[in-house]
């Protein structure tokens, strides 16, 4: 499952919560809904680089980086086709929480 708030709270009513609280930032950043639900991570990730700076970082650390380390974690073989993928957006992920301030400031996408 690529839904973050799955990873974290499972069927918990805090899972309600934080899907409220994604909604709400795709609503302001003018990101449009899908099948998906919000905590999807093509969802997060699309949050990510519009949020500011700081409250984009907190999201990562604090909801996204560990949703994704158990995602990690859940991998048995290499046979999973998402197995690179996840390895690579966590690393960079916390690679841009970790960096220094100021070094770069924003997620950027081309």
């Amino acid at each position: 499952s690529l839904e973050i708030g799955w990873h974290l709270y499972g069927e918990q009513y805090e899972r309600g919560a934080f899907l409220v609280k994604l909604r709400q930032h795709m609503r302001e950043l003018g990101i449009s809904e899908n099948h998906e639900l919000p905590d999807h991570l093509t969802h997060v990730l699309e949050i990510l680089t519009q949020l500011n700076p700081q409250e984009s970082r907190q999201l990562a650390s604090e909801f996204v980086i560990p949703a994704l380390n158990k995602v990690k974690n859940s991998f048995k073989d290499d046979e999973n086709p998402y197995r690179h993928v996840i390895f690579l957006i966590a690393a960079v992920l916390e690679h841009w929480t970790n960096s220094v301030k100021g070094e770069t400031d924003e997620i950027r996408v081309s």
